[in-house]
């Protein structure tokens, strides 16, 4: 007697995707890590934490210069896509 050969029977389901899940845009990201930064900072007793405040005051800094490179390329973009139509 033989086997006929059958399609695969795992469902679609538990496939393993290829694409990473999508968590959002990173600008939306660096904004809310911002805020969270900043509430910290507000939070924080005066002098009683200052190595802390000094590195969450360069973390907000640092994310305040990303932002602003990622408004420069995005706004690069659109210029040459609009030469280019």
């Amino acid at each position: 007697m033989t086997h006929a050969v059958s399609s695969p029977t795992e469902s679609p389901a538990r496939r393993v995707s290829a694409t990473p899940p999508y968590f959002g845009e990173p600008w939306a990201w660096l904004l809310a890590i911002l805020a969270g930064l900043t509430s910290l900072l507000a939070l924080v007793p005066e002098g009683i934490a200052e190595p802390l405040q000094t590195v969450i005051g360069w973390l907000i800094i640092g994310i305040v210069a990303a932002l602003g490179v990622m408004a420069i390329v995005r706004g690069l973009e659109r210029l040459l896509d609009c030469e280019s139509s």
